[in-house]
């Protein structure tokens, strides 16, 4: 499709410069396609909350609320927790402010 458009020069050498295209046609087209494949990319955000992650310690035939569940409780109480809650080498209360406890 033939197209007219006003472009700015230093934008456009910009995007001929990132994209390591040589015609001007080439740089629009490849910001077009990135445009379009980042765009696509944000759709997996509409997953968030809806698909269940199974690691290779999960049980593969279990119900999504199965793993929601033991994932759930693994964050509540970890096994090999060290007994302090703070991070390793932080003492506790014992940051630039003494008021704020772990």
């Amino acid at each position: 499709m033939r197209t007219n458009i006003d472009i700015d020069d230093k934008l456009m050498k910009q995007a001929m410069k990132a994209t390591g295209a040589r015609t001007k046609k080439g740089a629009v087209e490849a910001c077009m396609r990135q445009t379009i494949q980042l765009k696509k990319q944000t759709k997996i955000l509409d997953l968030v909350g809806k698909v269940v992650w199974r690691g290779a310690d999960d049980d593969w035939l279990a119900s999504d609320d199965e793993i929601r569940e033991e994932h759930r409780k693994a964050a509540e109480s970890p096994a090999d927790a060290p007994a302090s809650s703070a991070p390793a080498g932080v003492e506790k209360g014992g940051g630039q402010d003494a008021s704020s406890e772990w």
